[in-house]
């Protein structure tokens, strides 16, 4: 007798757990993929936004999110390739032109950033991140006066976006505007050190800043 409830109480749980896994749905995946993601269970995500995409082949916001876990672990030609799907299933997507956008920057395709980044201008004339990026393909092309105007709309448009004022101090340096660079590098200085919490690459982009900073204010008081 009692085997056989045991038996019939393994075969409820393992019918319930089947039935449970049949009935989650593609926002199901992508929810529990973007909790992992939080808490940075990667593997967990990355295996929730596979199963997501598997249920909607569609699914704009799960190829970006996948695509931003393969960027970050250096996988730059499948998130390449997830950006480009996130565009395609939602062609007004500005962060997936963004993130693609500086993907190309750092495979040395500039004229492709710029276009990303100008689309994601286009679709939203506020995204502050965009312009700033903007600013910095433009430097890299050898426009400064192009980037330092990028910069300017970027902290217009957010005030308090240290990486805006840290690029353009790097940009107002190379043109040995050294106190206006120190400048820059004290504001992004500020901001940062009150975020909280601040993140790894936070801390070292305050580390840098603080270090260019220095470099800058030395090279300024000769």
């Amino acid at each position: 007798m009692k085997k056989t409830l045991a038996y019939t109480i393994v075969v409820l749980l393992l019918s319930a757990i089947a039935s449970f896994a049949q009935t989650r749905t593609y926002s199901d995946y992508f929810q529990a993929g973007t909790n992992d993601d939080n808490v940075g269970n990667v593997s967990a995500a990355l295996t929730n936004y596979n199963l997501a995409i598997s249920l909607k082949p569609n699914y704009a916001e799960a190829y970006f999110a996948r695509g931003n876990i393969r960027f970050h672990q250096g996988d730059y030609e499948n998130a390449f390739v997830d950006y480009g799907q996130a565009i395609q299933f939602k062609p007004d997507f500005v962060m997936a032109y963004c993130n693609r956008g500086s993907l190309e920057g750092i495979k040395h395709d500039l004229y492709g950033a710029l276009a990303d980044f100008n689309k994601a201008i286009e679709l939203d004339p506020k995204s502050y991140a965009a312009y700033d990026n903007r600013g910095n393909i433009k430097d890299k092309l050898g426009d400064r006066k192009g980037a330092l105007a990028d910069y300017n709309k970027a902290i217009k448009l957010n005030p308090q976006y240290a990486m805006a004022y840290f690029n353009r101090g790097v940009a107002k340096y190379k043109n040995a505007e050294l106190k206006d660079a120190v400048s820059d590098y004290d504001k992004a200085i500020s901001i940062w050190q009150n975020t909280v919490p601040q993140t790894p690459a936070q801390k070292q982009r305050l580390e840098n800043c603080i270090k260019m900073a220095e470099a800058s204010k030395q090279l300024a008081s000769k």
